[in-house]
């Protein structure tokens, strides 16, 4: 099982690292620049839980939930070049 899973984000990763490497907009870039820090911290995960050492899944989630978070507000921001207001209906958000 651990070496089914090492081998799937292997390939991911690579994958994942020539669509980085290949595509030429920014943004999709930055999502697969996410994609791929998500897939390694998923390999660090599966390698640290069959091999015995499950303290740190707490920690991963939390850093692939961080990643999520922030590749969303920076591509909403490079799509709208504004948190606040959207383009498409020009209205304030209230938080």
């Amino acid at each position: 099982m651990l070496a089914t899973s090492v081998i799937f984000f292997c390939l991911s990763i690579c994958l994942s690292l020539v669509f980085v490497i290949v595509s030429k907009d920014i943004p999709r870039k930055l999502q697969a620049s996410g994609l791929l820090i998500n897939f390694i911290v998923l390999l660090m995960l599966s390698w640290g839980f069959y091999s015995g050492r499950p303290e740190f899944i707490d920690l991963i989630i939390v850093f692939i939930l961080l990643n999520l978070i922030g590749m969303v507000g920076f591509l909403r921001f490079t799509k709208d070049g504004n948190l606040l207001f959207s383009n498409s209906t020009q209205e304030k958000r209230e938080f």
